[in-house]
């Protein structure tokens, strides 16, 4: 019985001691290890990637911290993590998601960044999720889908081209196209062999005559330009006439005017000298008579000059 019963407390203490070894070796297998000290440290990003708790953080290649948890917060997901106390990160640190083994396994790789200031760790740390060969896959996959309508387009349009090319008389009509194209281009051949004497002629005595043409204006270019100046001297001469011309224009325009309001007004006082003048008879013929005897009498003074008989003081 006492044998029994200490048999019985050797396999449960080798039992126990066994579950304390492998408990160690797991947390030691996870990256924490007893005795040292901790700082968490909360990263962002836009998906987890894979991440769990329990996967490795490391820095530089060296192992150094542990995953502790994951959740979404406003869009994006937050990972909490535990790196080691000598781990030193900076302020312009950043943080990837990327493969642990090409077999699979995700791990948290961090850059401790360059600058001198190190890192707030009540602010969080913005991290990059990289491509990997799952998410290529993915990529693939979904790429895959997208290609299938297309597919199944290119499959219709060659079935329609088949159809197309199975129509005898459309084949037929197309190489006739064809040989034609071909006949039109031989004899296009044709003929620019055979006048290619005359066509380079031609190019040579076009060029002759641009050449003879560029020195035509390089040597009369002073009496171009003598003609130039003068063409624009009698256009400034002619601008200056055309101003005079329109000034007296405007001034014989000004006079016509006046001369209808003096002709209007003349005839419109017809109690006036100058219209009785003009428009009374009588009034006309009084002045001629008047005129006349005006007229006599300066001959009689001429003649017999001016007797004056005056008397002074009693009347006549």
């Amino acid at each position: 019985m006492n044998r029994s019963k200490i048999d019985e407390a050797k396999v449960g203490f080798i039992t126990f001691v066994g579950l304390i070894l492998l408990g160690a070796l797991i947390l030691f297998t996870k990256g924490l290890n007893f005795g040292d000290k901790s700082k968490e440290l909360i990263i962002e990003f836009d998906n987890s990637a894979g991440i769990t708790p329990g996967s490795p953080v490391v820095m530089q290649g060296v192992d150094c911290g542990i995953v502790n948890s994951v959740w979404n917060e406003d869009g994006k997901v937050k990972i909490n993590v535990s790196i080691k106390e000598n781990c030193e990160i900076y302020e312009d640190a950043t943080a990837v998601i990327s493969m642990l083994e090409i077999t699979g396994g995700k791990k948290i790789e961090i850059d401790p960044g360059k600058s001198k200031i190190k890192f707030d760790y009540s602010k969080t740390l913005p991290g990059i999720c990289v491509s990997d060969i799952s998410s290529m896959l993915t990529e693939v996959t979904k790429l895959g889908s997208a290609l299938k309508p297309i597919i199944y387009g290119l499959d219709s349009t060659i079935i329609n081209l088949n159809s197309i090319l199975n129509n005898k008389e459309l084949v037929a009509n197309l190489e006739k196209i064809v040989t034609n194209t071909e006949s039109m281009t031989e004899d296009l051949s044709s003929i620019l062999t055979n006048n290619k004497t005359k066509i380079n002629s031609i190019i040579d005595k076009s060029n002759l005559l641009i050449n003879n043409l560029d020195k035509a204006v390089v040597e009369n270019k002073p009496e171009v330009e003598q003609i130039i100046h003068e063409l624009n001297t009698a256009t400034n001469s002619l601008n200056s006439l055309l101003v005079k011309v329109d000034t007296t224009v405007n001034a014989a325009n000004k006079l016509i005017d006046n001369s209808n309001v003096i002709i209007s007004d003349i005839k419109g006082n017809n109690g006036g000298t100058v219209s009785k003048l003009i428009y009374d008879k009588q009034f006309t013929d009084q002045i001629e008579k008047m005129v006349v005897k005006l007229d006599s009498l300066l001959d009689q003074i001429q003649k017999y000059g001016v007797n004056v008989n005056t008397r002074l003081g009693t009347r006549p």
